[in-house]
C-alpha cells in the first residue's frame, strides 16, 4: 500500500493505492461526505494470479477542515476502513506496518457448541469482536443485543501468554445449543484487528480496522 498527498491553495487530496481482492467496492457514508469532502475509488490493474488487483481510492477534502472522509474497502467477508491524518507534512508514505500484519481461524465444533481461534502475528494492535444476536418476540419485533453467557463468549490473551511473542491470540466461544434451545439467533460475528499511528508526524493512516466475518 502506498499513500501521497497533494495540495493546492484550497484543497488537500489523498491517493491511497493498495492491493486487494477482486471485486473490492468503497462503502461511503454520505452524510460524512456532503459536509467534508469526497472520497472514490477504481480499479488500476489486476495482478498476475488473477485474483487480486491494485485499486485506487481517492479522497479529498478543504485545506480548512481537519476531518477527511474514512476510506471504507468491502470484498467479501472481509472489510478494511482508514482514516487519514491532515498533520502529516511528508509528501508520500510506503511502508505501513499494519501491511505485515498475518492472521490465522482455526475453528472447532463439538457437542453443540463452536469455538473460534484466532491468532494475529507481525502485528501489534487491539482486538476486539463484534456481532449480535436476537429474538423474534410475540408481537412480531425482533429484539437484538450484543454477546452475553450463556451464548457467547469472547475472550483474548496477552502477548506474555503467548509462547511466541509475535502472537496474539483471540477465542469467542459460541453455545449453539443454548441458541438453538432459547430459539435465538447469531445474526453476525465479525473479528476486527485496530491499529493507531506509530508517529503523528510521519504515518498518513490516523487508524485503521481491519474486520473479517466469521462463518
Amino acid at each position: 500500500m502506498s499513500v501521497e498527498k497533494i495540495t493546492d491553495s484550497k484543497n488537500q487530496t489523498y491517493i491511497c493505492r493498495i492491493r486487494a481482492p477482486i471485486p473490492t467496492r468503497i462503502r461511503n457514508d454520505q452524510n460524512f461526505l456532503a459536509l467534508f469532502g469526497n472520497a472514490q475509488m477504481k480499479q488500476v490493474s489486476v495482478l498476475n494470479d488473477g485474483v487480486s488487483a491494485i485499486y485506487e481510492a481517492k479522497v479529498s477534502t478543504s485545506l480548512e477542515t481537519v476531518l477527511t472522509p474514512p476510506v471504507e474497502l468491502t470484498s467479501g467477508p472481509e472489510t478494511l476502513m482508514l482514516d487519514f491524518s491532515p498533520y502529516v507534512t511528508r509528501d508520500k508514505q510506503v511502508n505501513f506496518k499494519f501491511n505485515n500484519c498475518q492472521f490465522q481461524v482455526e475453528r472447532k465444533d463439538e457437542m453443540g457448541t463452536t469455538t473460534y481461534k484466532i491468532t494475529v502475528t507481525e502485528c501489534r494492535c487491539r482486538r476486539s469482536f463484534l456481532g449480535s444476536i436476537g429474538k423474534m418476540t410475540a408481537s412480531g419485533f425482533k429484539e437484538t443485543w450484543g454477546f452475553s453467557p450463556p451464548y457467547v463468549f469472547p475472550f483474548h490473551e496477552y502477548t506474555y501468554m503467548v509462547s511466541n511473542v509475535n502472537g496474539q491470540v483471540s477465542s469467542i466461544f459460541i453455545n449453539r445449543s443454548a441458541l438453538e434451545e432459547n430459539d435465538v439467533k447469531l445474526d453476525s460475528l465479525k473479528f476486527l484487528i485496530k491499529r493507531e499511528q506509530d508517529d503523528l508526524n510521519l504515518d498518513f493512516i490516523d487508524r485503521s480496522k481491519y474486520g473479517f466475518s466469521l462463518p
